[in-house]
């Protein structure tokens, strides 16, 4: 069984681009994540990957590939 908290183990992220632009007067950030993932052995059921994001709202996502 595998966790549902973890990525698979043939997904390996290999580069995250992360930039981030602070409001301190309402102590939130707004930013942009790019995380570059390489698929080591696609897996046909695989139909999309799973990231948390807890207590974050995402306002687009985007799987180039």
């Amino acid at each position: 069984m595998t966790d549902p908290h973890r990525l698979p183990r043939h997904a390996l992220p290999n580069r995250y681009e992360v930039h981030l632009e602070p409001d301190l007067d309402a102590a939130t950030f707004s930013g942009t994540v790019t995380i570059h993932v390489d698929v080591a052995t696609p897996d046909p059921s695989m139909d999309g990957i799973v990231l948390n994001a807890a207590e974050l709202s995402i306002h687009s996502a985007t799987i180039d590939g």
